[in-house]
């Protein structure tokens, strides 16, 4: 898929038509709602496609169902399966790579996966191989969530209840209930990743296996190396940041894994040309009456109340516009979006000072959601990754894509105008039309308001004419 085409498939901006600035509040607080399925593409879900691309693509190379190693292994695992016995790991064939993804929470890991895997299809349905009958449901990619308890037979549970959802099967009736030991639901995983093709298993929240008792974390990432080279399917691993604990107990087992390597999602910095395309991005969804401009000091007063976190900027942006449409003058200030953030998000205010601060100290009380110093030669990979891509492509796809929002709106002011003279609302928008239409934008705001009220005066003049008219031929 070419860029382009990934970055049309990827991206969401919500329906947008600045004539709503002229509706009621209680609609246009509605509408700013619509941000929240606000996504914009960039660096990071570029290098995030290619690398789930290649893990689904070189995953698929070694494990051809015709052919007779694959049903030889379908049917080992089938056999030890009624043993109740594990598999020896089968060495030959390459496993599949995949990769980890580090972030703290709120800086789009899980929302860009998503978007990513909106533009596969995850369920195919098999009729015939190369004129050969072959009935079989392949699943491209499954995404689970490691338990909270860090337990192997909580993910395998999650597994199983993911499948039958998605397959409309009753394999986590069937299985669960012969009360099977953890070694029979292994294989049984096993089995199903086999029969089904899974292409890619993903692996969200994995640091809940910092808090597995009695080295729980080892035994399950142990699983996760079998499965890997048995199944040979890539595993995708996603994280906050105590997931660098696994790094610490388990390093060799998670490099064996993610042969790709790994993506370290840092929240942006102030000076991150992809914090102004977000911005930028955002900015143009103003339900507010007047369209205020996005100065160099309203950009620094977001990033310091979001301190480059996409959720946390979004959520800002729009609890901002609720509170400026309870002023007189609905204009977004600095002091707004300060008290926006003292009074409606406190319980991150601590966070946020944590994350100016920069220190490790500070922040590792807050890990979850803030993303402690990793390895250098981590860091410096991602921004390998993110600097391959010119943003500037992507501000001219933003450009295209987006509805053009008027500096000025100046058809918008004259409507505002025009209703305060007393001019009907549907009057005024067609004057203001006609108007535009034929002086176009570089007019003085005067001359053009001036034109639209006579048009608008003529307009009504003749509608009331019209009106005596018909009442007198009645």
């Amino acid at each position: 898929m070419s860029t382009e085409s990934l970055y049309n498939s990827l991206v969401v901006y919500p329906h947008f038509n600045k004539e709503e600035r002229l509706h009621s509040k209680e609609l246009r607080s509605h509408y700013v709602m619509r941000l929240n399925s606000f996504f914009q593409p960039y660096g990071r879900q570029i290098s995030l496609y290619n690398l789930f691309d290649r893990a689904l693509r070189q995953g698929y190379l070694c494990r051809n169902p015709m052919d007779r190693e694959e049903k030889l292994l379908l049917r080992e695992i089938y056999d030890n399966l009624q043993k109740g016995k594990v598999p020896v790991i089968n060495n030959d064939g390459v496993p599949g790579e995949g990769f980890m993804i580090i972030g703290t929470s709120g800086v789009g890991k899980s929302r860009s996966l998503s978007r990513l895997l909106s533009t596969y299809p995850q369920v195919i349905q098999h009729t015939e191989y190369k004129d050969r009958p072959f009935i079989r449901k392949q699943v491209l990619y499954l995404k689970i969530d490691c338990p909270h308890d860090g337990t192997l037979k909580g993910l395998i549970g999650a597994f199983f209840k993911k499948l039958d959802s998605l397959l409309g099967t009753e394999y986590t009736e069937q299985i669960y209930k012969s009360r099977a030991t953890v070694s029979r639901l292994i294989v049984a995983m096993q089995t199903h990743i086999v029969q089904h093709g899974i292409g890619v298993l993903i692996v969200d929240e994995i640091q809940h296996l910092s808090i597995a008792k009695n080295q729980g974390e080892e035994v399950m990432l142990n699983f996760f190396v079998t499965l890997n080279n048995i199944c040979k399917i890539p595993i995708i691993f996603i994280g906050t940041p105590k997931t660098e604990v696994l790094y610490k107990k388990a390093l060799r087992q998670i490099r064996r894994m993610c042969g790709q390597g790994d993506l370290i999602w840092m929240h942006h910095r102030e000076t991150d040309r992809e914090w102004e395309l977000l911005l930028r991005g955002l900015w143009r969804y103003q339900w507010n009456r007047e369209y205020t401009e996005l100065t160099p000091e309203l950009s620094k007063v977001m990033f310091e109340y979001s301190q480059g976190i996409i959720a946390i900027a979004v959520k800002l942006f729009m609890l901002v516009q609720m509170e400026t449409m309870k002023k007189k003058k609905e204009i977004i200030t600095p002091t707004i979006i300060k008290r926006v953030s003292e009074n409606y998000l406190k319980s991150l205010q601590p966070v946020l000072k944590a994350m100016k601060t920069g220190k490790k100290s500070n922040m590792t009380r807050y890990e979850d959601i803030v993303l402690s110093t990793l390895d250098n030669t981590l860091d410096s990979g991602l921004n390998e990754i993110t600097n391959v891509v010119n943003v500037d492509y992507f501000l001219e796809q933003q450009e295209k894509l987006c509805n053009e929002i008027s500096t000025k709106d100046i058809d918008i002011k004259i409507i505002q105008k025009l209703q305060i003279m007393g001019v009907d609302y549907e009057v005024a928008k067609v004057a203001v039309e006609k108007i535009i239409e034929e002086y176009g934008e570089k007019k003085s705001f005067k001359f053009l308001l001036q034109q639209s009220a006579s048009l608008a005066l003529m307009d009504g003049l003749e509608e009331d004419i019209q009106n005596e008219i018909n009442k007198s031929e009645k």
